[in-house]
């Protein structure tokens, strides 16, 4: 039975950070009716500069916190340089500017960081909650709990700040181009906040898939 639970609890936390990352995928396609093939990969490079921010002798946190601005950033660039370029094109086009977008950051990872298996250097790697017979790694609990306090706040923020109704104009327009541009909403626009979100939130959750 404990070895149940802490598999469990394991399984949880794994479901809990593939929960975040099909957030960002549906962020994305609800904006752009576009599914984003290099969402994986993204997450990816927000784990490596993670690691590469803690091996500056930075604190953990704040690693974690310039790894989200930075994959925020690159997620701003990437809309700004390349798929706004693709507005209006084939939905395949825009797929396949994905899949090649993540190769190149595959590649980028692999020339920087090697093949070989990194520690990101949590401060809690090692650490252990105790219950009686049950022991469960801290590291578990706080993706938990982390990508719990992530979902609450996005739902918050799309269903009660004032931003969050901008969510419609990011359906309207995504649904139709020349809908959007008749109804005077900026479609270009409407597609830009959610990439920017889509990119810190690789970086939110990178630490934990690490």
């Amino acid at each position: 039975m404990t070895d149940f639970l802490q598999l469990a609890i394991q399984g949880i936390a794994l479901g809990a950070v593939y929960a975040l990352i099909a957030l960002g995928f549906v962020i994305v396609y609800k904006a752009t009716q576009v599914i984003n093939f290099a969402q994986g990969e993204l997450v990816l490079l927000g784990a490596y500069l993670v690691y590469a921010f803690n091996q500056t002798a930075l604190p953990f946190a704040v690693s974690v916190a310039l790894a989200v601005v930075v994959m925020a950033g690159v997620g701003w660039v990437i809309e700004r340089t390349i798929l706004r370029r693709m507005v209006g094109k084939p939905v395949f086009a825009v797929v396949m500017i994905t899949i090649g977008l993540a190769i190149v950051i595959r590649q980028i990872v692999s020339a920087v960081w090697g093949f070989d298996d990194l520690l990101l250097g949590e401060p809690w790697a090692a650490a252990r909650v105790q219950v009686g017979a049950l022991g469960v790694n801290v590291t578990s609990l706080v993706t938990i709990a982390t990508a719990g306090a992530l979902l609450v706040a996005f739902f918050v923020f799309f269903r009660f700040t004032r931003a969050g109704p901008a969510r419609s104009l990011s359906r309207s327009s995504s649904s139709s181009a020349s809908r959007a541009r008749a109804s005077g909403c900026a479609r270009r626009r409407s597609i830009r906040r959610p990439r920017s979100r889509w990119g810190s939130r690789c970086g939110a959750c990178s630490r934990r898939r690490g």
